[in-house]
């Protein structure tokens, strides 16, 4: 990830047609990354725009319109064929900066501009946000075997357990929780910047990390990859509910690039020159019947999906058991 270029977006190419299930991996919009010292020290107007999008300034463009612009981009794309039959849902990351419930959601503000676009594109095409499976409140049909239509967007309401699972798939990466590993990358990577997340993301530090405990990028590739995998299945089982015969499915993650990036690298096999999780950079998982694929730099890449049947990475070793 490169913060330095925040504004640069890397729009996924997202198929007109050709697909059944859309699945869009993106990462958050840019935001006030602001660490304070004291921060029990700021006052509430200060501490209100911490981990938050960030507005237009003269200088530059905010995070605020960047997702606006770029929810518009995707959403052209998707809507070119079929408006009328195309169904989202929309799940983001839970995480607070630096975990603390004063500061903001990044991923779900990013996340609440999303479905607001979608609301205006169906409304500007005459359709209802019914299309919208977060706010859609109609009962299940009795041939339904996954409960998406009942699904609410989760704000401030608690989510439904299908969708809270998945959002905790989509957080930010726990090695930040191991305070002295992440310290240690930057002393030796002079701060967060690339150098600190390529080598990251190559786990070079793998002696270190683990003799501190920390998670490495498997375990953040594992976790994203789960929730593609599950959105996978979720979207097999919603094709196969008869209410839904005829319609499309796009699920909208919003998630972090300490995920993002490993799972592209270590799961789908991209290489780190190809793709950099900037500010609202994502991908596209276009899923017909069996076949999954995503265009990525111009190279087209077969998903692996543990919903069938692949063991993607290796099982995470288990505890040894204290002998008798």
């Amino acid at each position: 990830m490169a913060e330095a270029g925040e504004n640069q977006t890397q729009t996924p190419e997202i198929p007109s047609e050709g697909w059944d299930t859309l699945l869009i991996l993106q990462r958050h919009s840019a935001y006030n990354s602001g660490r304070p010292a004291d921060r029990y020290s700021l006052t509430d107007e200060e501490k209100s725009t911490l981990g938050r999008l960030t507005p237009d300034t003269e200088e530059k463009v905010g995070g605020k319109t960047l997702a606006t612009e770029s929810a518009k981009t995707r959403l052209d794309a998707i809507m070119e064929n079929d408006p009328a039959n195309t169904d989202f849902l929309v799940v983001s990351s839970p995480t607070f900066w630096l975990d603390e419930p004063q500061f903001g959601q990044r991923a779900r503000e990013t996340a609440d501009i999303i479905v607001e676009q979608i609301k205006q594109e169906l409304e500007s095409r005459g359709l209802s946000h019914d299309q919208i499976l977060n706010t859609h409140t109609a009962p299940v049909s009795p041939e339904g075997k996954i409960p998406l239509r009942g699904t609410r967007f989760r704000t401030e309401e608690s989510a439904p357990e299908s969708t809270a699972k998945l959002e905790t798939s989509l957080r930010e990466s726990q090695m930040f929780q191991f305070p002295e590993y992440a310290a240690y990358l930057r002393g030796k990577y002079g701060g967060q910047g690339p150098d600190f997340w390529k080598n990251r993301n190559l786990d070079t530090d793998k002696d270190k990390r683990e003799e501190l405990g920390a998670p490495g990028p498997d375990d953040d590739a594992r976790d994203i990859n789960m929730a593609i995998s599950s959105e996978a299945r979720y979207a097999r089982l919603w094709h196969q509910n008869l209410a839904n015969s005829g319609r499309k499915l796009v699920v909208w993650n919003v998630t972090h690039g300490d995920g993002l990036e490993p799972y592209l690298q270590r799961v789908v096999g991209v290489g780190p020159e190809e793709f950099s999780a900037g500010y609202n950079s994502g991908v596209a998982i276009a899923i017909s019947g069996e076949s999954a694929t995503a265009n990525i730099s111009g190279r087209a890449f077969e998903i692996p999906l543990a919903s069938h049947g692949t063991d993607i990475l290796p099982a995470k070793p288990k505890p040894a058991e204290d002998e008798d």
